[in-house]
């Protein structure tokens, strides 16, 4: 339709045009005229009426709106020309016309759609199965059937085909309901079952039932009002109730006796010392961790004021050791170095400066923020700004263990050999231990009774994930020279650390020492 009316539109601006009517207006400022005085819009509307085709169609309604259009545009002096009038008369008999075929062709137009839906209509119900085969798949169907019915007229519902099928789409709807009401009461004990069977399957209760009697609950929270009024689930939730509490005064009993166990293992308050730190402080967290029925149980209270007894105690003595760690940080500050020119900062300030940066580091974070801490750490961080500029690094070995093999005679096993040997192959952008030999030399500690003896250089080429008996042996007859107590047959415990060659680089601490182990040679 509005395709339609655009093109009326399209043919109207062109007949128009044609006539000259856009921008015709002449200096005087009234509309070009004919002869006679009869206006070039007046001509064109009698000239568009009398080339209306009769007998009307309905092909004849877009030059019939096309005319009314013309004639909207004359003026009303115009419009009481006879000569209009007589037109107009005739374009109104011609409208008439075309209005009766209009509504003829509309209401033909309406019959045949109503046609097809009732024939959709029936087909959908035909579809369906019988009684006996519905299943709950079928709601869908079902559903839309009804969609279809509900659209068709008050007359097309009284015809017997359509009053027919729907009788059968309404006997299948109570069908599927029922299956579907069915399935629902089905569903509803399955869950009741489940958790009924589930309240049973607990047994005894101890510490360990508190994730399944809550996961229980849990499931008891998510059921439905329907649900939770089957036969048995009151009863089964009762049962679970109460083994919720017998596990959580099981619970209750086990954290008390804990809570005691640590405060027990706490020293007398009047002997406290900063190595009873962790004692308290699981202590605290194990009271803290008690249920509010637990902190009332007989001789908790006192249990807890032994503990903050312990923390004023303590609180106390680490205040003197901080305030003496603070000194100690702001003394060795004030042991770097002066200096006059930033190139004295070599490698050989990384003893003061490392010692200062542990000292720092373990103050806590309200002693850092003390003035004179302050102050003294914008010193030190002058210097070490500066030393850090010149690329000095320590290399981030992750505390490397050394373990024995289970072979014999025994390996020794670094544990985090990519932790030891990669960064150092890195700093030096090499790609082997061999190569790194030019620049670093491995040397292997003897303990002797956990007693540090000696050192013996080894051969990193050699050297990796497991370093051969041979080698450790060597290493040993190399120190058992000049130190009498290494023996063929003794216990030796080992460490591990590197030295660098040309000072251009710190290396990490040596390895963790390792267990004891006895070689023989």
């Amino acid at each position: 339709m509005k395709k339609a009316f655009s093109c009326i539109l399209l043919a109207l601006a062109l007949a128009l045009s044609a006539f000259g009517l856009y921008g015709c207006a002449d200096r005087s400022g009234g509309q070009n005229q004919t002869q006679g005085g009869f206006s070039q819009i007046a001509q064109t509307f009698v000239t568009n009426v009398g080339q209306i085709e009769t007998p009307i169609t309905l092909d004849s309604g877009g030059a019939i709106n096309g005319a009314y259009l013309i004639y909207d545009m004359l003026t009303e002096e115009e419009k009481a020309d006879a000569r209009i009038a007589e037109s107009k008369a005739k374009l109104d008999g011609y409208k008439a016309e075309y209005d009766v075929l209009r509504e003829a062709a509309d209401e033909q137009a309406a019959a045949e759609l109503e046609a097809r839906k009732v024939q959709s209509f029936v087909a959908a119900v035909g579809k369906l199965p019988s009684l006996s085969n519905l299943t709950t798949e079928f709601r869908e169907d079902i559903d839309d059937a009804l969609a279809q019915y509900a659209v068709l007229t008050d007359e097309s519902k009284q015809l017997s085909d359509v009053a027919e099928a729907y009788e059968e789409l309404l006997a299948c709807d109570a069908r599927v309901k029922e299956l579907e009401e069915a399935a629902h009461q089905e569903e509803i004990r399955v869950a009741a079952q489940a958790f009924i069977d589930g309240v049973a399957a607990l047994g005894p209760v101890t510490v360990d039932s508190l994730e399944p009697i809550e996961d229980l609950i849990y499931d008891y929270e998510d059921m439905t009002d329907e649900v939770r009024a089957y036969e048995g689930v009151a009863e089964a939730y009762a049962a679970l109730q109460q083994a919720y509490d017998a596990c959580l005064k099981l619970l209750d009993e086990q954290d008390i006796a804990e809570f005691r166990e640590l405060v027990a293992a706490i020293t007398p308050a009047s002997e406290v010392t900063l190595g009873d730190e962790n004692a308290i402080e699981d202590a605290e967290a194990a009271y803290e961790s008690l249920s509010d029925a637990a902190k009332q149980a007989e001789g908790i209270a006192e249990l807890w004021q032994i503990v903050q007894d312990a923390r004023a105690r303590y609180d106390a003595l680490f205040a003197v050791a901080e305030a003496e760690r603070v000194q100690k940080f702001i003394a060795a500050v004030d042991e770097i170095p002066s200096y006059s020119d930033p190139a004295e900062i070599d490698i050989s300030w990384y003893g003061v400066l490392h010692t200062v940066s542990e000292l720092y580091y373990s103050l806590s974070f309200d002693s850092q923020e003390l003035p004179e801490v302050e102050e003294a750490f914008q010193r030190w961080n002058a210097v070490q700004t500066i030393f850090d500029s010149r690329g000095y690094e320590q290399i981030p070995m992750v505390d490397p263990n050394i373990l024995f093999s289970g072979d014999m005679p025994p390996h020794i096993v670094l544990q985090m050999e990519e932790n030891m040997f990669k960064p150092l192959r890195e700093f030096f952008g090499v790609g082997s231990n061999g190569q790194l030999s030019q620049y670093v030399t491995m040397w292997l500690n003897v303990y002797v009774g956990g007693v540090y003896v000696g050192e013996a250089e080894m051969d990193i080429a050699a050297a990796g994930h497991i370093i051969a008996n041979t080698i450790v042996v060597n290493c040993l007859k190399e120190v058992a020279a000049t130190h009498p107590e290494v023996v063929s047959g003794a216990k030796f415990s080992f460490s591990i650390y590197f030295k660098d060659k040309n000072n251009e680089y710190i290396p990490s601490a040596a390895t963790k020492v390792s267990e004891e182990k006895v070689y023989t040679w």
